[in-house]
């Protein structure tokens, strides 16, 4: 099972791997003169980096060239960068909801040929958290 957004496999029939980091809490620390210890304000905003990374195959189907499919794969990844609250599947069903795209990057030279498959290797970042739109 490939991994997907939202029920799309938006990085297409490529092996990716999907690392979840720890989760991280915004709070201030202040320090009491004379005592031991610290008063904790969790300021909320708790969140997980998560990494994507992987290959992304586009295959030629249809007359429609290869190039022309990891084409569509780059841009439906640009088209998440600006948007809110996904729900990330990986290929063992863990489930991550409310996560974000940050960024993703090629990471290196693609590879095949436009009549069969068009590899790029690539990178991405990921927040989980409940993002909720400005406008």
């Amino acid at each position: 099972m490939p991994a997907t957004i939202d029920g799309n496999a938006v990085f297409g029939t490529g092996p990716v791997e999907v690392v979840a980091g720890g989760l991280e809490r915004d709070c201030v620390q202040t320090p009491f003169n004379g005592g031991a210890g610290v008063y904790l304000l969790g300021l909320g905003g708790d969140r997980r980096t998560i990494k994507v990374t992987g290959d992304l195959k586009g295959a030629a189907t249809g007359g429609a060239g290869a190039a022309a499919a990891l084409k569509a794969l780059m841009d439906g990844l640009d088209a998440l960068v600006q948007a809110d609250n996904h729900t990330l599947i990986d290929a063992f069903g863990l489930t991550w909801t409310g996560v974000c795209l940050v960024e993703w990057s090629p990471t290196g030279p693609r590879s095949g040929t436009d009549a069969t498959e068009v590899v790029q290797p690539f990178d991405s970042t990921w927040l989980q958290n409940d993002f909720a739109s400005e406008s």
